[in-house]
Order: structure tokens, then C-alpha cells, then sequence
């Protein structure tokens, strides 16, 4: 079933609508508001490699043998599951 991006839109549209005449469209805006800054503030930090290394730290590390091993992994990972080597990495 394909949604149109008109029908999509419809569908925005009312929900704004509904919220406005229930008087939440105030606090939605500045919880989006809010969430937006945060994202950008997140952000910022893998600007340079020293700011991202405070945020994110590696914690092991294995190389793939060939391609065909790092397609099996893109591909489960994209089904939704894991590879064997995938799962070590993960049990660290």
C-alpha cells in the first residue's frame, strides 16, 4: 500500500489542527523545539575527532576478512539480525 505524499501532509494537518484546538500545539512546538537544540548540541561534539572521542569510546574492534564477509554483515544487519562475528563484538 503506497501513501501519497497529499495524503501524508492531510494527515499532518489534522493532527496540528486537532492539537491547536486542544491547546497542546504550544507545548509540542517547544518540546520540538527543545529536541532540536539538543540534536544540534549533540551534534557539534563529533565536529572534531578529540570532542568525539569524550563522547563515543571504542571499545573492541575486529577487521573483516574479505568482502564477502562485510556484505553478510551489512546485509543481516539490515534484516535485523546479527552475524556471528557481530555477536562477539557486541558480547565484549
Amino acid at each position: 500500500m503506497s501513501t501519497s505524499h497529499s495524503e501524508v501532509f492531510r494527515g499532518i494537518e489534522r493532527c496540528f489542527c486537532y492539537l491547536r484546538r486542544r491547546g497542546a500545539l504550544p507545548f509540542l512546538k517547544s518540546w520540538m523545539k527543545e529536541s532540536y537544540l539538543k540534536l544540534r548540541i549533540w551534534g557539534r561534539s563529533f565536529q572534531a575527532q578529540t570532542q568525539a572521542r569524550k563522547v563515543v569510546k571504542l571499545k573492541a574492534f575486529s577487521k573483516f576478512e574479505n568482502t564477502a564477509e562485510a556484505l553478510e554483515a551489512a546485509t543481516k544487519i539490515i534484516e535485523s539480525s546479527t552475524s556471528k562475528g557481530l555477536r562477539k563484538i557486541l558480547a565484549c
